[in-house]
């Protein structure tokens, strides 16, 4: 991380154990092919549109994922990705982006309470 400059400092921590699997990280390196950062502040105007069009409430972490598939085409570092993995225009016409979303059925209330002060506007 702080080869990046990032210091580690976020709302969205995207793990929801201290200690993740060495069976499912490296099952992981077999599913991912890789990953963005974006700022706390992005992941809670995905979060307010969200509650507000759709009535739905997720993690803050989740909210990440809404940003990535326009990074793809919209970034330099993502048409480099989409060319490395062979996804042409041609493909990519055809594919359809999923956004992975964690309910947080088990974040407690005091935590979802947090962050309706920082949605609900």
């Amino acid at each position: 991380m702080h080869d990046f400059g990032i210091d580690g400092l976020t709302e969205a921590d995207g793990l929801a154990c201290a200690s993740p699997s060495g069976f499912v990280t490296r099952i992981d390196s077999n599913l991912i092919s890789g990953d963005f950062t974006i700022e706390d502040a992005k992941l809670y105007d995905f979060m307010r549109l969200l509650h507000k069009t759709e009535d739905v409430l997720i993690e803050p972490s989740s909210c990440a994922a809404f940003i990535g598939p326009v990074h793809l085409e919209s970034t330099e570092a993502g048409k480099g990705y989409l060319a490395k993995q062979g996804l042409t225009a041609d493909v990519m016409k055809n594919a359809t982006q999923i956004c992975w979303a964690t309910g947080g059925r088990l974040v407690p209330d005091e935590v979802w309470k947090e962050y309706l002060v920082k949605v609900v506007k």
